[in-house]
């Protein structure tokens, strides 16, 4: 490199190639919102879902970042669509299957670790059927996490490092997490404030479009009691054990 333009490309090669990375990882998202939604909804709607996500401002901008924040909703909707299987399936390959996306969720990024219920939730739920795998297999599925966690997270495991580290930040309580300072006087029920007002910022007819969905929803269950019947209602619990904690 030898003029100033020459040497800015170089220098930003890096973080480019992570952003190129982040975008096709992300793109994946947009299938596995139509195989999840595609469980519950006719192809039409599914169709529809996929497509208020596909043109999300909020995940187009995340996922052209140099951050982990884009590819992450990729790995979750994966290790929710494997966790589905494992609660209809119940086989070998099913807790593999399970164990190796949510331990990609998981490496991702932190927030990942909400995929654990949904795996807990779909090895409860699971009918008890001839030919299934022994539930000692989530042990397995286990390893396969705690091998992702090892090999993606390294600093954590360097003898000299302080990874979790509790003092002030700013003159306020904090936890350090690997230079991600977490200010402990911000957890006071403000953020579901915070969560509505950005999402509405980022996507208003996407947030429309869901509280109405769910009024539909509410008022469905309450004239029908049960809106779905037994293995899809089952299949929407495991998605809401990764929703609601997360």
């Amino acid at each position: 490199a030898r003029t100033l333009d020459e040497h800015l490309r170089v220098a930003s090669a890096p973080w480019r190639d992570v952003r190129i990375v982040s975008v096709l990882l992300s793109i994946l998202a947009v299938p596995g919102t139509w195989l999840l939604t595609r469980r519950f909804l006719g192809d039409l709607w599914a169709l529809l879902a996929t497509a208020f996500f596909a043109s999300s401002l909020m995940q187009s901008d995340f996922s052209a970042q140099d951050r982990p924040h884009g590819m992450v909703t990729t790995f979750v909707l994966f290790a929710v669509l494997a966790a589905i299987r494992l609660r209809r399936r119940g086989d070998v390959g099913s807790y593999l299957l399970a164990g190796v996306t949510a331990g990609l969720a998981i490496g991702a990024l932190q927030s990942g670790l909400a995929v654990l219920p949904a795996f807990l939730a779909a090895i409860v739920l699971q009918e008890r059927e001839q030919g299934r795998a022994s539930r000692w297999w989530a042990l397995a599925s286990l390893s396969i996490v705690a091998l992702c966690v090892r090999w993606l997270y390294p600093f954590h495991f360097v003898s000299d490092a302080d990874n979790v580290v509790l003092g002030t930040e700013r003159g306020e309580s904090a936890v350090n997490l690997s230079g991600h300072v977490i200010f402990l006087e911000g957890f006071d029920g403000s953020g579901f404030r915070r969560i509505v007002t950005s999402m509405w910022f980022w996507d208003p007819i996407l947030s429309f479009a869901c509280l109405t969905g769910l009024v539909f929803f509410v008022l469905r269950l309450a004239r029908r009691g049960r809106p779905l019947e037994g293995s899809r209602r089952k299949d929407l619990l495991v998605v809401a054990a990764y929703a609601l904690p997360f």
